[in-house]
């Protein structure tokens, strides 16, 4: 505690009000931090979903490859 904080209200108060606008500000920094990480966050499921879509289209017409060449053979 501040030296005369326990023993005049105005310095109380007034020190209170800082201790607050800090953390009014603290809380506004983790705001905008969790904002971007959820913007990152939609950002990679849209990329991972195109992954998974270009993936199982590759494995798609590889398997469809590999059956038109063994049918062919025949």
């Amino acid at each position: 505690m501040i030296h005369g904080e326990d023993q005049d209200l105005k310095i109380h108060v007034s020190i209170c009000q800082q201790r607050y606008a800090d953390l009014e500000a603290r809380i506004s920094k983790l705001e905008t931090k969790i904002d971007e990480i959820k913007a990152e966050i939609a950002k990679s499921k849209h990329d991972l979903g195109r992954i998974i879509l270009t993936a199982s289209s590759t494995l798609i017409a590889g398997i469809l490859g590999l059956i038109t060449t063994i049918l062919l053979k025949f």
